[in-house]
């Protein structure tokens, strides 16, 4: 089981690569001669571009043995098909090898030399070797016409590389990481696009009328722009599916041209691979522009969270946590417009100098943070804490009246009093002083009236709380 599960891929592929080879070989071969349509080799080298390495060797082999088989069995005989497979089987790789330097090097960033590769690597240099060899083979142990078989594998696997290899490297990705090529919410639209290029294309080759060959080929363009890479490649692998069995059975309007039945069926694959020619190029495009919104709309994502970090950077108090003066006078002068009544309370660590002459600096900042979670607790979310200096902080009350302000003021001081703080010197006890004023003019005047209140507590002993006169 661990076996099967390991070469799946591989045995997927050899698979699909023999169903390919002995419809090849059996349907498509006139006059004695190679098979005119060739698919396997673009479904090979789809699979190899996305497979790791030991599992590349597994395929290669498992699909020389299925080319061999399909081609002895169905095809030109024994004599040649170990010869013929390696060289359909060494097209696929090298065809492959192409694909992979092409996206490694273009994908999705440079659509112009991206699809110019693949027209000239796909569509000319490795079906002309392939060809060249391949006829080769069969004129030397078969005895047939190497210059008419040379046309028809050049044409057939040329045509099979570039219209079958876009779709069949993007289902092969999408089968070796296990994910849908489409997502279900656009599932519908997507297949009613497959549906309707099958439709047309079945409309267009029962009837004679030759003009009316265009539409697939403007629908398989509107799809390039409108929908997804997935769907647009899916759409001309519909299209010489349909098309081109129906050329097979004597149909369409190719049907009356005055040409043998194989030269029909290859008139059809340059139409086929011509609409690929005129899609792929948008595809690319729109796919790099796709690519494009997508980082920008990421970009602008992080953009926005480094934007918020800053924003909450500049208003708040890096050691405390708490906000700072400029988010504190903010808050001051938004509730002084709307609240009917407020407080607002300025509160001193007392002796805060002589923590920090005794036991350090670090100390000292230690003391801050404690104070400013166990006020905030003990404020139970009733008001606004801000730091506004060394060990100067502020409470906003909102709503809330001297009386009301003076009962939290006082519940603070208990429970500072009350809470010695864990440090690195050991506990630490302090107190602290608040002076109270209403915010019910003058932002500025409320502030001078509770700083006169705090200094007063001061005057009275420290540990304590003074309203504003």
């Amino acid at each position: 089981m661990d076996f099967v599960r390991s070469y799946r891929p591989a045995i997927v592929t050899a698979l699909l690569y023999f169903a390919g080879v002995v419809y090849s070989v059996h349907y498509s071969r006139f006059e004695g001669g190679v098979a005119m349509i060739w698919i396997s080799g673009a479904v090979l080298a789809a699979s190899l571009v996305v497979m790791a390495r030991p599992q590349r060797c597994a395929t290669i082999l498992a699909c020389v043995a299925a080319n061999t088989v399909g081609t002895g069995l169905f095809g030109l005989g024994w004599a040649p098909a170990f010869p013929l497979a390696l060289v359909n089987v060494g097209e696929a790789a090298a065809a492959a090898m192409v694909l992979r330097r092409l996206i490694e090097a273009h994908w999705p960033r440079e659509t112009l030399e991206l699809v110019a590769g693949y027209y000239l690597g796909l569509g000319v240099i490795v079906p002309l070797a392939g060809a060249t060899a391949g006829s080769a083979i069969a004129s030397l142990i078969a005895g047939i016409d190497f210059e008419r078989n040379f046309y028809h594998w050049l044409i057939g696997h040329a045509v099979g590389l570039l219209t079958v290899a876009p779709f069949s490297l993007v289902a092969a990705r999408s089968f070796a990481s296990r994910r849908p090529m489409i997502s279900r919410e656009t599932a519908t639209t997507r297949l009613l696009l497959v549906a309707t290029m099958a439709l047309l294309t079945f409309g267009v080759f029962t009837q004679p009328i030759r003009p009316l060959m265009l539409l697939p080929l403007v629908f398989a363009m509107f799809a390039a722009v409108w929908s997804s890479a997935a769907v647009a490649m899916a759409l001309p692998v519909v299209l010489a599916t349909v098309g081109g069995t129906l050329t097979l059975r004597g149909l369409g309007p190719l049907a009356g041209m005055n040409l043998s039945p194989g030269d029909r069926v290859q008139v059809f694959e340059l139409y086929a691979a011509f609409t690929t020619l005129c899609a792929l190029p948008i595809i690319c495009e729109q796919e790099r522009r796709r690519r494009q919104v997508s980082d920008l709309a990421r970009s602008e994502a992080r953009y926005r969270l480094l934007s918020d970090d800053l924003s909450r950077a500049a208003l708040t108090d890096p050691l405390t946590g708490l906000p700072n003066r400029r988010a504190f006078s903010a808050a001051l002068d938004q509730l002084a417009g709307q609240a009917d009544r407020a407080c607002v309370a300025l509160v001193d660590i007392d002796r805060f100098k002589s923590v920090n002459d005794r036991y350090g600096h670090l100390v000292g900042d230690e003391v801050l943070a404690a104070f400013a979670a166990i006020a905030e607790s003990a404020l139970g979310g009733e008001g606004t804490l801000a730091r506004i200096g060394g060990e100067e902080f502020a409470i906003l009350l909102p709503d809330c009246t001297t009386r009301e302000a003076e009962a939290v003021c006082g519940t603070l001081s208990r429970c500072i009093a009350g809470t010695p703080i864990a440090s690195r010197a050991g506990p630490v006890s302090i107190t602290v002083s608040a002076g109270i004023a209403p915010l019910d003019g003058d932002i500025d005047d409320a502030l001078a009236a509770a700083d006169a209140a705090l200094y007063r507590a001061k005057a009275q002993g420290r540990a304590r709380y003074a309203v504003a006169a």
